[in-house]
């Protein structure tokens, strides 16, 4: 996202923030070269920098932005209203701010994943944990409502149905699918453990045996699971509309 913007707007300013310093130097061009199969190496724009914040932390920019974009931080906010209430304040007139995130619940419409099932029980697992520490697990059904209670105007919401594996007929369904699989497999034990020992008061070694049944359903080539992916983005009103 901060490469492809600072490259498609060079008099543009962005500004990356994250809680940790994990921002790279250099980074792989998402464009795949066709005639080597390989990703080109670049170094980020000239006009990216980043940051390490808070953002539930009271916002202190000297200036206002004209985009604002979120992703991916589900079960890492307390607050999402006032969020949205900085982030309606932090945007210019006439600006546009964009969040993207989960509905965590998995579904079906034609394979074996079933209500009461490992993976299912997994999610409610970590929903209630996530809730019992105040975080909210399932943004993304939400953000539009809590934009248009910030203020916000001409809001629009996509939902992208995700497939878990490489189950669909579509190429790009197929392409995406491997990918939300290989990234919930390597993340299933950190995120597990680190909610259900902490906030569900999990053993370890209890953690790990309930995974194993997680990961054998995952496996099932007739599962054909799913979840939704909430984008929404919505306008600033300019000052003589409000």
């Amino acid at each position: 996202m901060f490469n492809l913007t600072g490259d498609q707007y060079p008099s543009a300013e962005v500004l990356g923030n994250d809680l940790s310093p994990i921002q790279p130097a250099l980074y792989y061009d998402p464009i795949e070269n066709k005639e080597t199969n390989t990703y080109t190496l670049c170094r980020v724009p000239p006009n990216v920098r980043f940051e390490v914040d808070d953002m539930e932390n009271e916002w202190v920019y000297s200036s206002k932005f004209d985009f604002i974009h979120g992703r991916y931080l589900a079960g890492a906010i307390k607050d999402w209203p006032k969020l949205m209430e900085q982030a309606f304040e932090f945007t210019r007139p006439g600006g546009w701010v964009e969040f993207h995130d989960f509905d965590m619940q998995f579904y079906t419409l034609k394979g074996a994943f079933k209500r009461g099932s490992p993976l299912d029980e997994w999610t409610s697992h970590i929903v209630q944990g996530l809730k019992k520490v105040g975080m909210e697990p399932e943004p993304g059904p939400k953000l539009e409502g809590w934009m248009k209670d910030a203020g916000f105007t001409n809001i629009q919401q996509k939902v992208l149905p995700i497939p878990v594996g490489v189950w669909p007929k579509d190429r790009r369904l197929k392409e995406i699918g491997a990918l939300d699989y290989h990234q919930f497999q390597e993340g299933l034990e950190a995120i597990s453990m680190h909610i259900l020992t902490n906030a569900a008061d999990w053993k370890p070694e209890e953690v790990q045996l309930f995974l194993i049944n997680v990961r054998k359903e995952l496996k099932n080539p007739r599962l054909q699971a799913q979840h939704n992916f909430h984008v929404v983005y919505a306008q600033k009103p300019l000052e003589e509309e409000r």
